[in-house]
């Protein structure tokens, strides 16, 4: 399959909430921004739209507000779950991909001969699930694994990913694989480079991708701040919080063809 040429453009980290803003994120301000942000991709028209997580940073009152101007969006849009986003009360979290519109928590879609993948990182988590759920308790053997052996990873706020989304990743590759499809993997924790900000199976996640020539994209928020670079061949970008808005741009535009991925980043203001 030859894949044609496609633009997404992505946002993270909106931190929508009507609350008091803090020393350094002011959460009310985070909505007009987002409306400027929705109307620069209306502006850009791109393919698709990918919202990479922490639209609210925390309750589930907050979030019709950021819901309702998502809705503005004219090219189709794709969800990824962050950690803030389960930040609704136990009461609430099993709601929360529905809310967004998604049947699944991770999932793929195929559209100019390529493959999107987006990867659900809050699976095995202490504030997406049960405490007596399986995905907690897995939780939190992985963190104590990694205080054990003092990484900085070792963090509440991170999540993992279960063997069976590992196992499904593997056979998508695979798929892709087979058919010459280009792949961009979308998920709101970085792999890489190893920080604070990491998945908590990073280096598992990091071994099974870079093992597929087929990516040649792995797109996350979480860390708020932008990075870039390139391992094995695939592009690690992470991609910078609405909420801070700092410059050039919080807006990241992918332009994905065969032989390049190009990335620009775009004022909202």
């Amino acid at each position: 399959m030859t894949a044609r040429p496609l633009t997404i453009a992505a946002f993270s980290d909106v931190h929508y909430a009507d609350a008091e803003a803090s020393d350094t994120q002011d959460f009310r301000a985070a909505l007009p921004r987002l409306e400027q942000c929705v109307a620069t991709c209306n502006r850009l028209a791109p393919d698709w739209v990918v919202q990479l997580g922490d639209l609210i940073d925390q309750g589930a009152e907050n979030l019709a507000a950021p819901l309702a101007s998502l809705n503005q969006i004219a090219a189709p849009i794709v969800h990824v779950l962050g950690n803030h986003d389960f930040g609704v009360g136990r009461e609430c979290i099993d709601s929360v991909p529905e809310l967004r519109g998604m049947d699944r928590r991770f999932y793929e879609l195929t559209t100019h001969g390529w493959r999107i993948i987006v990867l659900d990182g809050t699976q095995l988590s202490i504030y997406a699930n049960a405490p007596d759920s399986p995905e907690y308790q897995q939780a939190v053997e992985l963190l104590q694994d990694l205080e054990n052996v003092n990484l900085t990873n070792a963090n509440p706020w991170n999540g993992g990913i279960g063997v069976g989304q590992l196992s499904w990743l593997r056979s998508r590759l695979s798929e892709a694989t087979r058919l010459n499809e280009p792949v961009a993997i979308f998920c709101h924790f970085p792999v890489y480079p190893a920080s604070k900000y990491s998945l908590f199976n990073a280096d598992e996640l990091l071994e099974l991708i870079t093992a597929f020539a087929c990516v040649r994209l792995y797109a996350n928020g979480h860390a708020h701040a932008w990075s870039e670079t390139t391992h094995h061949g695939i592009r690690f970008v992470t991609v910078p919080a609405l909420v801070d808005n700092e410059p050039p741009g919080p807006l990241t535009v992918f332009r994905l063809t065969e032989a390049s991925v190009e990335i620009e980043l775009v004022a909202v203001d």
